[in-house]
């Protein structure tokens, strides 16, 4: 802490500090020496201030114990620098200014208070000032600064303010309880006046006091209460002023103190009347505690100083009292403290007689010049020995003339001591040095650049037959007979060494006037700033035996360390403690330097490294101990790439031979870390091969066998998980590994393994294994190899096809029920066509009218059965998916109920019926008709598996299928009507299931089953989104499930024309219409039709003749084709060419297909208009007039 305000006029001194006067050196020549600093510094170091000493260039020669540690610095930073080395520019520039103040003029600064925070950021108070030490003629040759903190009274201090502060807010809104207390002449006692914002915050019932003034008291702490009501009492008797201190609890239950001052008056009819104010005084009870540990803390400090503290009043008459005395020395120096109270002079009866004069006079000098006192003399201890004091005091005049003046008296014994001490030193060292084969000697460096010796001694002057009187004034001349014996020349490391005021060591060599032989010399010097210059204290020693042994020992070593640089092992020599002493290339490279960075005396930091971590201490201190060679031992740490590098260690002991006892250890590690990255390598494969194999619904496999028995290497995923797959077991046979798999599949895959050349090394398979009640099927990849034993081994991958089987065998279902239903719907497309000429020529005939009731009723029983055939027909495009549908949205349990009657009938007798409806609604949106169909398909399956006797049950519920169900491929999740037909039958064997939905497959005896129904039942559901599922065991019955999407909406067929006679825009006489159909009959049945209607018709066999009859008919008002023709163009291509030329040309498409089939096969245009055969007329004409109306609109 350092004054860096000198604007401020000066602060008076603090009580018991120095007065503003200089303090003056002893004796002309006295001044501050490293001796007398050293021992000032272990009587400073113990008082808790801050103080630095600096000299007359303001640099620090002094700082004390409390300073450095406040600043958690050490006092080599500080020390021979200046503030502007050390502080910011702005505080020094501060500091400067001040110390020039107190140099220049010779007198203090005065005490100032400044603040500064420490190094946790605390805000510290301080009281600093700065005195003079006068030298010689009165110059201030030093500057002595002092800080003490005084940030706890500060705190005080500033606490004390704010208290006053806060009671002013307190007092504006009346944080009081003021009460008015009357005691009457019968010992009754009310209360009529009770206020204050404080009686809100205890627990005080205005009301309840007014009426009983006792429960006021019982706020009061239980321990306080009788005292204040006693006191009360008494002062109400006494007719005097109550004052009181006491506890209270509040409302919440919190302790406060209350302050109760209350004055009385009697009134004329014998009432005694109390004004009371209570006043919450809690803190300020705090405040006055935490003042008197201040004071009392100041107190010890007092007493505790290593020396004395006091305080001396000298009167205008001469005589003197000390009025404070404090310290240690108050028993040395015989004191009373009583008695020195009122005759100063008693404080130095245990001067030495001698002493007693020069002090009384020195004292006398002191106030009358009114400058600081300083003093050193000796007393009489009680033991009889005698004890150095030097006193120090600074006086200040008071109004009545007394002179105060605040004294320190310090022990200087050690330093009286010290001195004596040196100067035997001193002529011990003079006589040792006149006869050292070597140099001693001081050099000061003046600040123009010129240089003597202030002494230099030492046998080898004599040696180098130098002249000492020559050298000392021309330092150059004894230089010249050295030549530097390392790699750097003189100059420059001595030269540094001076301006960095650091500390130099020199190996020259020279030649003696009576040797043939170098000598080697080891010069150590060291410099520092003085007033003087720059002064150099160093030795020279002979050094030239210990550097032919290092010489030696360098050889030996380089020879060591080739051969360890070569051993591929990281090797060192490390001795008790720690220290490398001797480190190979290959330890080197670990750490990215060379061998020789790495020994202990070369600096580096390999804290926490492999050679000198805990663990590694542990283990030197074991083989130290124990004498052994140690166990191989592997560890792992980060090079310097930040590599983790893995070694193999072993550390054996070196004996001393003088001791027989391990003092060193040597360290052999072998870098295994590609070693060790392999096995991690390998492990971390394994780890994420197995956590991979873990979500495949299989099991990867790695088997070796031998002797008929097969070895286990791993086994990891879902079937392991599982435990269909034994991943516990390390071998046995197929069935002890694989316990699920059928005992068939398991003996062909034992074969398999065995036999590796038949399978060629690579194995695939599908095999079979049972999960409870339920046969799945796997898929088995395998790849041959040879194990370490020359045995077959297999890497195995299973993976679970049940799945892909079902979708196998669903998928070829339906590929033969596409097959049939492209037959069946080319068979029903021409019968159609042969269908479309009955119709209409019997429509025809009608028409033309029959001449008799037999005849019209023959043609229409011909009609009809031309319908049925018609509903023939439609019921293969059907089974084909080439008819429309007519789907509407229906409830799939309402439905079954509006069959059941009909179901009874059909089924028989002898088969009860259980209909399970749901509560919950099942909509869908399909055709009826097929849904019916579908129903009894379903039904008449169960009755003939049942022999036509036993129990059908029909259940129909609305379900929600998540991907969590595992369904099947070709189901979707979502919301589903199940409708489910159970019977108690025969029930079906596993291969029965897998083909009953084929085409044409039945079990029933000849002339029962057709092979349709099944395969049926499976096209219905796959055209309305949904599926079909068996579940069968022979002997048990049979359970169908029908799954149908769900429908959110109904939907609403429109209604169709039908029969009504159709309207034309136009004259059909006007109208002609280009007829196209490959079928003759039906082409001539159709055009018969058009013309008895009046439409002029142009006939075509095919696409080709209908675009030649376009070119010469100017007018085509309507477009009637069949679709599928032979030739190059189709009916709908034919139609889109006609429209080049006739954009607006009215379409009519007829085909014996559905919109569904002609939309697949890109037939279909979206504004033409269609017609499925076999049509009636009316159907004709109405789809005719339909086409004429959009094009007139």
């Amino acid at each position: 802490m350092e004054d860096d305000d000198t604007d401020d006029p000066p602060a008076p001194p603090p009580q018991g500090g120095h007065s503003g006067k200089p303090l003056a050196a002893e004796g002309a020549e006295r001044s501050l020496t490293p001796s007398l600093i050293r021992v000032l510094g272990r009587v400073l170091d113990t008082i808790p201030a801050q103080i630095n000493v600096k000299d007359s260039e303001r640099r620090y020669i002094f700082v004390n114990r409390f300073l450095y540690e406040y600043y958690g610095e050490q006092p080599t930073t500080v020390l021979g620098k200046t503030a502007e080395e050390i502080m910011p520019p702005d505080e020094a520039e501060a500091v400067r200014q001040s110390d020039l103040q107190v140099l220049e003029t010779g007198r203090p600064t005065g005490m100032q208070e400044l603040e500064d925070d420490d190094l946790e950021d605390r805000r510290h108070h301080w009281l600093i000032g700065k005195w003079p030490l006068l030298g010689p003629g009165g110059k201030a040759t030093n500057i002595i600064t002092v800080a003490f903190d005084i940030t706890e009274l500060h705190d005080a201090r500033e606490a004390s303010a704010e208290r006053v502060r806060m009671m002013q807010r307190v007092t504006s809104q009346a944080p009081l309880i003021l009460l008015k207390t009357v005691l009457w002449p019968d010992g009754t006692v009310t209360i009529p006046f009770l206020e204050g914002r404080l009686v809100g915050e205890f627990p005080i019932d205005r009301a309840m006091v007014e009426e009983d003034a006792s429960l006021l008291t019982q706020v009061i702490h239980p321990d306080d209460r009788q005292n204040v009501i006693d006191a009360w009492n008494q002062a109400a008797q006494q007719g005097r002023r109550f004052t009181c201190e006491f506890r209270a609890f509040t409302r919440l239950g919190e302790e406060r103190w209350l302050s109760a001052n209350a004055s009385q008056r009697r009134e004329d009819d014998g009432r005694i009347i109390v004004d009371e104010v209570i006043v919450d005084i809690t803190e300020l009870r705090a405040a006055r505690q935490l003042a008197e540990e201040s004071e009392e803390q100041l107190l010890s400090l007092a007493r505790n100083v290593p020396g004395l503290i006091a305080r001396c009043v000298t009167r205008p008459d001469g005589s003197s009292v000390i009025p404070f005395i404090s310290g240690d020395f108050i028993e040395t120096l015989q004191i009373d403290p009583e008695e020195v109270r009122h005759d100063g002079a008693m404080a130095w009866k245990a001067l030495a007689p001698e002493e007693n004069e020069a002090l009384s006079q020195a004292w006398e000098r002191s106030l009358a010049t009114f400058t600081p006192f300083e003093h050193t003399f000796r007393c009489i201890d009680p033991q009889g020995e005698t004890i150095w004091i030097r006193t120090r005091s600074r006086h200040r005049r008071q109004d009545n003339g007394d002179i105060v003046s605040d004294t320190l008296c310090i022990d200087i014994t050690d330093e009286k001591r010290a001195e004596l001490e040196l100067q035997r030193e001193r002529e011990l060292f003079q006589s040792i040095a006149s006869h050292l084969p070597g140099l001693i000697f001081r050099r000061t460096i003046a600040p123009d650049g010129t240089s003597r010796y202030d002494y230099i001694q030492g046998a080898l002057l004599d040696r180098l037959a130098v002249d000492r009187a020559k050298v000392a004034a021309s330092p150059d001349l004894l230089w010249q007979h050295f030549n530097s014996a390392t790699d750097a020349c003189v100059g420059p490391t001595m030269a540094e060494g001076i301006a960095r005021l650091e500390p130099y060591r020199m190996l020259l060599r020279c030649r003696p006037v009576d040797s043939h032989d170098d000598m080697f010399v080891e010069v150590t010097s060291t410099p520092h700033q003085s007033q003087a210059g720059i002064v150099i204290d160093g030795i020279a020693v002979d050094v030239t035996a210990r550097v032919a042994a290092e010489n030696e020992a360098r050889e030996q070593r380089m020879l060591l360390q080739q051969v360890i640089d070569a051993v591929p092992a990281a090797i060192n020599v490390k001795d008790a403690q720690g220290r490398i002493e001797l480190a190979n290339r290959t330890l080197a490279d670990y750490y990215g330097v060379t061998p020789a960075e790495l020994l202990w005396d070369a600096g580096l930091d390999i804290k926490d490294s492999p050679h000198d971590d805990a663990q590694t201490r542990e283990w030197d201190a074991w083989v130290l101990q124990s004498g052994a060679v140690s166990d191989a031992r592997e560890y792992a740490y980060i090079d310097s790439e930040g590599r983790t590098r893995h070694w193999l260690g072993k550390k054996s002991p070196l004996h001393n031979p003088a001791t027989g006892k391990a003092d060193r250890i040597v360290t052999v590690s072998l870098d295994v870390s590609d070693r060790v990255m392999a096995e991690e390598r390998a492990r971390q494969h394994v780890e994420q091969l197995r956590s991979v194999a873990a979500s495949i619904p299989g099991a990867i496999l790695r088997w070796h066998r031998q002797d008929n028995h097969i070895t286990q290497e791993f086994a990891a995923g879902q079937f392991v998980e599982n435990r269909q797959i034994d991943g516990t077991s390390t071998g046995g046979a197929i069935g002890d590994l694989w316990p699920s798999l059928m005992a068939e599949d398991a003996e062909a895959l034992d074969r398999a393994l065995g036999d590796p050349g038949a399978t060629r090394g690579v194995l695939e398979d599908e095999l079979r294994m049972r999960v409870g009640d339920e046969t799945r099927w796997v898929k088995l990849f395998g790849s041959h190899r040879t194990n370490g034993h020359g045995g077959p081994a297999w890497d195995i991958i299973v993976l679970d096809a049940t799945e892909s089987k079902r979708y196998e065998e669903q998928l070829g279902i339906a590929q033969k029920m596409d097959a049939i239903g492209n037959l069946t719907g080319g068979i029903a497309h021409d019968f159609n066509n042969v269908l479309a000429v009955v119709v209409a020529n019997l429509d025809l005939l009608l028409d033309m009218g029959l001449p008799d009731e037999e005849a019209r009723e023959i043609t229409n029983s011909a009609l009809r059965a031309a319908e049925r055939g018609a509903e023939l027909t439609g019921r293969l495009l059907a089974f084909a998916r080439s008819q429309p549908t007519e789907p509407r949205v229906f409830d799939c349990g309402a439905q079954i109920e509006g069959l059941i009657s009909f179901l009874h009938r059909s089924l028989g007798p002898e088969i009860t019926l259980d209909l399970r409806r749901s509560a919950t609604p099942a909509p869908v949106d399909v055709d009826p008709g097929q849904f019916e169909n579908a129903l009894m398909n379903l039904m008449v399956n169960a009755r003939d598996a049942m022999d036509g006797r036993g129990h059908i049950v029909v259940e129909s519920t609305p379900v929600i299928l998540e991907a969590a169900d595992h369904l099947p491929a070709s189901l979707a999740p979502g919301h589903y009507a199940v409708v489910t037909v159970s019977d108690n039958g025969s029930g079906m064997s596993p291969e029965v299931q897998r083909r009953a939905f084929e085409p044409l497959f039945t079990t029933k005896s000849q002339g029962r089953g057709t092979g349709f129904g099944l395969p049926m039942v499976y096209n219905f559901a796959r055209q309305a989104g949904g599926l079909i599922t068996l579940y069968s065991e022979p002997g048990h019955g049979t359970t169908a499930r029908l799954y149908l999407p769900l429908s959110n909406s109904a939907k609403e067929k429109p209604k169709e024309a039908g029969g009504a006679e159709a309207s034309f825009p136009v004259s059909r006489g006007e109208l002609c219409v280009l007829l196209v159909d490959d079928n003759a009959d039906a082409r001539k049945a159709l055009a018969r039709q058009l013309a008895r209607q009046g439409f002029l018709v142009a006939e075509a066999e095919n696409a080709s003749q209908a675009l030649a009859l376009a070119e010469h008919e100017e007018v085509i008002d309507l477009l009637i084709t069949d679709v599928i023709m032979p030739g190059a163009l189709n009916g709908a291509e034919l139609a889109d060419r006609l429209r080049e030329s006739r954009p607006d040309l009215p379409t009519l498409l007829t085909t014996g297909y559905s919109a569904d089939v002609l939309a697949e096969r890109k037939l279909a245009r979206g504004d033409y208009e269609l017609l499925s055969k076999p049509f009636r007329e009316s159907e004709l004409l109405a789809a005719v007039a339909r086409l004429l109306e959009k094009r007139q609109a």
